[in-house]
């Protein structure tokens, strides 16, 4: 058996939240396998984190052996029509032997996240490094020298067309926990989760390595280029950040002062009462896309096709403090407003979004908003998303365009689960049309990014959910151009104090931590030139 496409492979375990995923991608960029499993919450609840560091530790296992499988169907040639789901146990042996020899690294998040969670990932690291590492020793050295043999060649000019490969001149300071047991175990790197969001959308979105990007007050800057610069908006259930690369840092220029963005539409879902499954925001855009039909339906003024219902556009509190932004206090305008005598709490039973609510939400009895609400016209639940949705994401657009003004960038990029809104996608490529700015493009190609087995061509489209929801390939890309740049430094330094990492092994592996607290900004980029 030989391997039609030899690759030196990296896995990669993301498990900071409700989802446990694992990754496998290649040293180019090239994606193998990605597979995920979501732990559900029942309606109008959230996710325990008791009980989601259960199904982590339940699932993690037979996630990676799935992963080694899709890896195995991808790389090496197969009868066609054979899928996971067909493979034979000599062939998921087969895997096996092909697969895990070829792993030159392990990596995992580190944070930020919830700890019981991320602990899942740190402890399999540790378990695979020593099984893997021990049974694949002559393979260890092979691994650094093909890297640095790449990295070398990319010096001489050959391999221009890969830019990853180019601007390694930082020996020092590695933002992760990094672990390099040469002869004894597998490098294990420690990703941190919102990097990894950013890192994954340039790969996906064809975006050229940073060059720098003045912003006044925010450090010293040597080189400023507009062309290849972006501004990333990072927003999920645990995160709302606006973000700019400068000198080997990805810095904060604005986020949530209280909650993220996804957890004020999770937690709107939690009190109306709405599924989680597939996810609570999918659902509460499905709710808000039925009152923008019939407020866009009842503006077209053909009389015929007005609803009997029509939409009611409710006014919400609005806080943007200059990059800042606060979504508490909207959330609990909410709580009020359902208390309002013109809401009206029944469903629509003969509209196709009728089950995703468990139940209708009826006013308690006697209850009455605190706050002083003017509305005076009737509004249902489709009303409440549709006008919630509107004021959050309008907002998140104003600082994005404030922070494309500072910093003279010429890309946008949406990262995070919040990011697959197709309503947040449409506001911020009408904003961006506006200041000749471009809203990256995901180009998914299969030379780039294999479709597990299948390896099917994409066409260009907004925002692949894929790769823009937490999975555990962007925790193995991040990872690799980490190792990379350890495996140039390690040349660099030379043999001169180089440790025998052999004596260490307790104690290093005793260093493959988490830290819920692991902000962007504390991120030392080396893998990038200036």
């Amino acid at each position: 058996m030989t391997l039609k496409n030899p690759e030196i492979l990296v896995l990669g375990i993301e498990g900071s939240a409700n989802k446990i995923a694992v990754g496998i991608v290649g040293y180019d960029g090239t994606i193998y396998a990605n597979i995920r499993k979501t732990h559900f919450a029942e309606a109008g609840k959230g996710f325990i984190p008791r009980e989601t560091q259960k199904h982590h530790a339940f699932h993690v296992v037979p996630l990676i052996q799935r992963a080694i499988i899709h890896a195995f169907l991808t790389i090496v040639p197969q009868p066609p029509g054979t899928t996971e789901e067909t493979t034979t146990e000599t062939q998921k042996k087969e895997a096996v032997l092909a697969i895990i020899p070829r792993i030159a690294c392990l990596c995992y998040t580190k944070g930020p996240g919830m700890a019981g969670c991320l602990g899942v990932g740190a402890t399999v690291v540790r378990v695979l490094a020593q099984l893997w590492g021990r049974n694949s020793l002559a393979l260890r050295k092979h691994h650094e020298d093909a890297l640095l043999c790449r990295w070398k060649t990319s010096l001489s000019g050959s391999e221009t067309d890969s830019p990853r490969w180019q601007g390694f001149k930082h020996p020092h300071a590695f933002s992760s926990v990094f672990v390099s047991q040469r002869y004894l175990t597998l490098p294990i790197i420690g990703v941190n989760h919102c990097v990894a969001h950013i890192e994954m959308g340039r790969l996906a979105c064809g975006i050229q390595p940073p060059r720098g990007v003045h912003i006044s007050g925010y450090g010293e800057n040597t080189v400023a280029d507009s062309s290849h610069s972006v501004v990333v908006l990072y927003v999920s259930g645990g995160n709302t950040q606006v973000i700019t690369y400068n000198a080997h840092q990805y810095q904060i220029i604005g986020e949530t002062i209280d909650i993220a963005v996804g957890n004020c539409i999770d937690r709107l879902a939690r009190i109306l009462g709405v599924s989680n499954d597939p996810c609570a925001g999918v659902n509460i855009e499905r709710l808000a896309r039925v009152a923008r039909k019939r407020w866009e339906d009842a503006r077209s003024g053909e009389k015929e096709n007005t609803p009997k219902i029509q939409s009611n556009f409710i006014p919400l509190p609005y806080i943007v403090k200059g990059m800042d932004l606060s979504f508490s206090g909207l959330l609990s305008y909410c709580g009020e407003v359902l208390k309002h005598e013109c809401f009206d709490g029944h469903i629509d039973q003969t509209d196709s979004t009728s089950e995703l609510v468990t139940e209708a939400f009826l006013k308690q009895p006697g209850s009455k908003p605190k706050a002083k609400i003017e509305i005076h016209e009737r509004f249902d639940m489709y009303d409440l998303c549709w006008s919630v949705e509107e004021h959050i994401f309008a907002a998140l657009v104003e600082v994005t365009e404030r922070a494309l003004c500072l910093s003279g960038a010429a890309h946008v990029l949406i990262v995070g689960g919040v990011g697959c809104n197709l309503r947040l996608q449409e506001m911020m490529k009408s904003m961006t049309a506006q200041r000749n700015a471009h809203l990256a493009d995901s180009f998914i190609l299969g030379s780039r990014i294999a479709d597990d087995a299948t390896k099917q061509t994409y066409a260009s489209h907004d925002m692949d959910e894929r790769y823009c929801i937490d999975n555990g390939c962007m925790i193995a890309y991040t990872g690799a151009l980490e190792h990379l740049a350890y495996v140039r430094s390690q040349a660099t330094l030379g043999a001169e104090g180089k440790e025998d990492a052999g004596a260490r092994i307790c104690d290093l592996l005793e260093k493959v931590n988490v830290c819920q607290r692991y902000r962007t900004d504390d991120v030392c980029v080396t893998w990038y030139a200036e």
